[in-house]
């Protein structure tokens, strides 16, 4: 789950995503299998389990978790993505 800004808004079905952890600098590449687009977190929500969208099963999946990491100015002014991912190699 992520805004939907300039940086987001060219992925495509296919691509290749590198995610590298800044602590251990491990890397997981991944290649994008799905987009899911939504005005706003609560729609997206709505429309995916909370296992899809990274919650554990014992967690409240609750779309007011993301204002931490965007303003709700951002939320309604880029609209935001769910990436599904399938994992292609891994550290």
């Amino acid at each position: 789950m992520r805004l939907l800004d300039e940086k987001r808004v060219s992925i495509k079905l296919n691509d290749t995503i590198v995610f590298s952890n800044v602590k251990t600098e491990e890397k997981l590449k991944c290649k994008v299998i799905c987009l899911y687009k939504y005005h706003d977190f609560y729609e997206l929500y709505k429309y995916h389990d909370k296992r899809s969208i990274g919650y554990k099963d014992n967690e409240d999946a609750n779309p007011e978790d993301m204002f931490m990491y965007y303003s709700q100015d951002m939320i309604k002014k880029y609209g935001v993505i769910g990436i599904g991912l399938s994992v292609v190699e891994a550290d």
